[in-house]
């Protein structure tokens, strides 16, 4: 079993003095060993003889001979396993790997593969909108002139086309039957709801008289255009 922190000796705080020196290469798991006691209580004795903020340089601890091996051992390798054998921290294996611009597969970060990394990026973010797009339902509008063609309602031929609006008093609202033409001629003063033309439909399953189905759906440049 570990000894308790409380069982430290004069001895013990020399040699963990002694051993934070070689923080750059020994872990706090090599120095329990040492001292045979766990992590926590180095940490904690470390704190208490003022050691922990004694911060080895990074210099001290990335030396030429770590860098090279790091970049060797990191293609197939983990940072767990890199800093056991380096005798650091994972965090700081992984920061290391950053600043010196290495991906995953431990290739340095060249303007070619930033570009293919950036290509990558769009197409996943392009292929994630598009099937969030297709979760919900959500289309985009068809661009003017690519979409299928509207067919607008026909006049019938034998109805012809009245030159003049119908006469009589607005219809309002309340008043509007199936056969009332549905075009809005005004307001009315009383409750100021819409007034609608006073004259009939063409057909059923037409909006409008003769004379407002022309305005709408200009009816005569189409038929001069048949013709």
């Amino acid at each position: 079993m570990p000894r308790e922190y409380r069982n430290w000796t004069e001895q013990d705080n020399i040699l963990l003095a002694k051993l934070w020196e070689q923080r750059a290469t020994l872990t706090i798991d090599a120095m329990a060993a040492a001292l045979d006691c766990n992590p926590k209580a180095i940490h904690r004795k470390a704190n208490e003889l003022g050691l922990i903020h004694k911060r080895c340089r990074a210099s001290d601890i990335w030396t030429p001979a770590k860098i090279q091996l790091l970049c060797d051992m990191w293609p197939n390798h983990s940072a767990r396993e890199i800093a056991a054998a380096l005798g650091t921290t994972r965090n700081a294996v992984l920061g290391r790997k950053h600043r010196m611009g290495l991906d995953h597969k431990g290739m340095a970060r060249t303007p070619e593969y930033l570009e293919k990394l950036n290509a990558m990026r769009r197409e996943k973010a392009r292929l994630a909108k598009a099937t969030l797009r297709k979760k919900h339902k959500v289309f985009n509008r068809p661009i003017m002139g690519t979409g299928k063609a509207i067919s607008l309602p026909v006049l019938p031929p034998e109805v012809p086309i009245s030159p003049e609006a119908p006469q009589g008093e607005p219809v309002r609202l309340v008043e509007l039957k199936p056969e009332t033409c549905r075009w809005i001629v005004g307001r009315s003063d009383t409750d100021k709801l819409a007034t609608f033309c006073p004259g009939h439909r063409v057909a059923p399953n037409l909006p409008y008289c003769s004379y407002h189905h022309n305005i709408s759906y200009n009816v005569q440049a189409r038929r001069g255009r048949a013709s």
